[in-house]
């Protein structure tokens, strides 16, 4: 199961909910921040590491979102 925390879409791709929209938005400024603390996950590193797990499998059955992030990195 992937448990990541906040996604940030990237490539211009907006949501259909508004609220969320709106959020994402409110909070662009603080993205760079976010990332740098391991606190948010972009969409491109969820689909790396999702990917990678269905390629070669994963020792936990739950992965959050820090791990994502270290996997998708390994990919590279």
């Amino acid at each position: 199961m992937f448990r990541p925390s906040i996604i940030i879409p990237l490539h211009g791709v907006k949501s259909k909910t508004k609220l969320y929209q709106f959020f994402y938005d409110v909070m662009k400024p603080l993205n760079p921040l976010l990332l740098k603390l391991n606190s948010v996950i972009t969409s491109e590193e969820l689909g790396k590491a999702m990917i990678e797990v269905a390629r070669n499998g994963h020792s936990n059955p739950i992965i959050e979102s820090n791990q994502l992030k270290k996997i998708s990195m390994s990919t590279r």
